[in-house]
C-alpha cells in the first residue's frame, strides 16, 4: 500500500540526510493500517515539490509521545542535540494531549527508497 504524508521543512530535512529514520505519528483512522512493506511518499512542506519515498520496515504502537521517544536513541528521530522533553514538547505543537490520549501514536521506522526533487508545480 502506498499512503502520502505531509512534512516540515526540518523534518523533510532529516530524513533526506539520513539523519533521521522513524518518523511518530497520532495513530489516527489515515495510518492504523500501515505495516511493514508498504511504502510512504513524504511532501516537503509549504509548496511539496520535493518527496521522498521511504519503504516501512516496523510500525510499533505506543500509548504516548512520551513512550516513544523514550524506546529510542533521540538520532533516530533526527535531533542528536535534543533531549526528550524537547521532542515532546515539540510534537505537541502539532498534536494534542487529547489526540494521543484517544488515538495513541505510532512509530514508523523507515529506510529510504528515493528522493524525488521538483516534482510538483
Amino acid at each position: 500500500m502506498l499512503y502520502e504524508m505531509k512534512l516540515l521543512e526540518n523534518e523533510f530535512d532529516n530524513i533526506m540526510y539520513k539523519n533521521k529514520v522513524i518518523e511518530v505519528r497520532i495513530n489516527d483512522a489515515k495510518r492504523k493500517h500501515i505495516q511493514k512493506g508498504d511504502k510512504i511518499v513524504f511532501y516537503k512542506l509549504p509548496d511539496m515539490r520535493q518527496s521522498i519515498i521511504v519503504n516501512v520496515e516496523q510500525v510499533i504502537k505506543f500509548n504516548s509521545f512520551q513512550e516513544v521517544y523514550r524506546s529510542f536513541p533521540v538520532s533516530y528521530f533526527g535531533y542528536n542535540n535534543s533531549s526528550i522533553n524537547n521532542l515532546v514538547e515539540n510534537i505537541y505543537k502539532i498534536y494534542t494531549k487529547e489526540e494521543e490520549k484517544n488515538n495513541g501514536v505510532i512509530a514508523i521506522k523507515f529506510n529510504v527508497e528515493r528522493i524525488l526533487l521538483n516534482t510538483k508545480g
